[in-house]
């Protein structure tokens, strides 16, 4: 079985390595760097791991076998699935992870208080 810290350590290893593609690692601000892999699975994947203690699923609208949105405060961590594409943000400081997680609250339009 997978665990996340397997599939997170794999996002990062994958996006270093892919150093010419659009999968590469991106500094998305000194606090914040994003991490790409194109693994095609389900976000079931995330959702039955066994160490899934300390995630929070990001209710979208969009939420489906094929999408899903993770957080996880004490990592400092948030996690995409869109269709086989990973995407994992990984933040420095507690500041720059409540800035991600607002930006996620502000384009899936959630409200503030849920998150």
């Amino acid at each position: 079985m997978t665990t996340i810290k397997s599939l997170t350590d794999l996002i990062i290893k994958s996006s270093n390595e892919d150093k010419d593609s659009y999968r590469k690692t991106e500094v998305k601000d000194e606090n914040r760097t994003i991490y790409r892999m194109f693994y095609p699975s389900s976000r079931y994947l995330v959702d039955t791991a066994p160490d899934f203690k300390g995630w929070e699923q990001f209710d979208t609208h969009q939420d489906a076998p094929y999408f899903g949105v993770w957080n996880n405060k004490e990592l400092k961590q948030s996690l995409c699935y869109a269709e086989g594409d990973w995407i994992l943000v990984q933040c420095v400081t507690d500041e720059s992870y409540q800035q991600e997680v607002n930006e996620c609250i502000e384009f899936y339009n959630q409200p503030e208080n849920k998150y």
